[in-house]
């Protein structure tokens, strides 16, 4: 990294350079940054400060001000800063997923007041003047979007800004990427949606006028980031989702205090609850279509990836316990899958306790990767139950503000409108087959 630091009244000031300021610049150079003074004033100024700075180990004394990554200039402000060593405090996300996959919509919605986002379609639209989203009209400006990523990055490992977060939005995230991010120690999110849904939005973006080769894109992104081998990532549910049969579910269940009995956490704040039954429910009335019932069969969770589970407030912002901290019990019993969490941690986590002790929130859901199932019908019925066997992936279990919340229903009615549609897919392929059979008899 390269630091331009100020002459006049910052590294010498009443006559005096700052130890303080010369200190650090002998941590940075052994460390193998660069380092450079420059002063605006030439001249005498500049030969003041190459008389001064003569014992100084640096990569240039210079007159006038020069391109850097970051820059030490203000006393009142970068001064501090500079001296912090680097150690940036603030939680950076890197959010990724396939072009059309609500990055730009969740990171809006998601990021804090001073966040800042780092999106290369809005950063190349500005840089170009065209606010059409093509996939090679804008190419001629890559390397200057990329270099503002990378002087983000920069800013963001030295810890020299203001901002409350660093949000970095991808779409092809490569391990050489990861290891230039792995000093920051970022949360890595992936967005949780299928092919189908990215290629329906494109079809209702009228920013991306070349259809054909977005699809193409969007089709490549799959091929190269299969299911099977998703990253261990926390996922992100994108807003108005159109279609959720081949994506992560939700279901809404009963959240409790338990303050008598056996606990799983030694801690006086303590919930508890079943993330789901082995036994048939209601999952969706779609009157003069029947009913849909669900169940979960025992032995579904057998091989369930458990290995990183967190507990939120409506699947979104602060993580109040976490399966890896020990904070989160998730795990199938004779029941179901029971969950156990110890909300005595932070103070955040102790204000939702109480939330949920004074039964202002008395429901949990929960979103699981939809794995293998099968539907049971009976003959002349139009009720059927779908039976889950195999439950790959669990993400998370959050408390809910509203037990009936919209996602959730239209998630549970979505997935049941595309089983149906499964089943009439299927009864019209066995009418099919009747009907040629019938016709070979009738030919014999």
């Amino acid at each position: 990294m390269t630091y331009a630091i100020g002459f006049d009244g910052v590294l010498y000031s009443n006559g005096v350079l700052s130890q303080d300021i010369l200190s650090r610049i002998r941590e940075l150079r052994t460390a193998g940054d660069k380092i450079y003074v420059y002063t605006s004033r030439c001249g005498s100024t500049l030969d003041k400060a190459k008389e001064l700075l003569q014992d100084v180990e640096l990569d240039g004394i210079i007159g006038g001000k020069f391109c850097a990554d970051y820059y030490v200039d203000d006393k009142n402000i970068t001064v501090p800063k500079f001296l912090q060593k680097g150690e940036s405090t603030v939680p950076v996300k890197v959010l990724y997923g396939p072009p059309c996959s609500g990055k730009s919509t969740y990171a809006k919605e998601h990021k804090g007041e001073k966040d800042v986002v780092y999106n290369y379609d809005r950063i190349s639209a500005a840089l170009t003047c065209d606010d059409l989203h093509t996939t090679d009209k804008r190419r001629y400006a890559h390397e200057f979007v990329a270099a503002c990523r990378r002087a983000i990055v920069n800013v963001a490992k030295a810890g020299s800004h203001d901002a409350a977060g660093v949000w970095l939005l991808f779409t092809n995230l490569t391990e050489k990427v990861k290891e230039w991010l792995k000093e920051l120690e970022p949360e890595y999110i992936r967005m949780d949606v299928s092919e189908e849904e990215c290629l329906a939005r494109l079809e209702k973006d009228e920013t991306r006028p070349d259809k054909d080769k977005w699809r193409e894109t969007i089709h490549a992104w799959f091929l190269k980031h299969p299911e099977e081998t998703k990253e261990d990532a926390r996922m992100a549910t994108p807003l108005n989702k159109d279609k959720f049969k081949n994506a992560a579910q939700a279901r809404s269940v009963l959240l409790l205090p338990v303050t008598d009995g056996q606990k799983r956490f030694d801690t006086e704040r303590y919930v508890e609850g079943y993330a789901a039954k082995y036994e048939r429910y209601l999952l969706y009335d779609d009157g003069e279509y029947g009913k849909t019932y669900e169940r979960f069969d025992p032995g579904c969770f057998d091989h369930t990836d458990l290995s990183d589970v967190i507990m939120q407030f409506d699947h979104a912002g602060r993580v109040f316990a976490r399966t890896t901290n020990r904070t989160l019990l998730v795990e199938p019993d004779g029941v179901g899958l029971f969950m156990a969490a110890d909300l005595d941690k932070t103070d955040l986590a102790r204000g939702l306790y109480d939330d949920i002790a004074a039964q202002m929130i008395t429901k949990m859901s929960w979103r699981f990767r939809l794995g293998k199932y099968y539907i049971e019908q009976e003959n002349g019925s139009k009720d059927r139950t779908i039976v889950h066997t195999e439950i790959p992936k669990i993400y998370d279990v959050s408390a809910v503000s509203i037990p009936a919340n919209q996602n959730t229903e239209i998630n549970a009615r979505d997935f049941v409108h595309g089983v149906m549609e499964e089943i009439a897919r299927r009864e019209a392929e066995l009418d099919e087959r009747r009907r040629k059979l019938r016709l070979k008899i009738q030919l014999q």
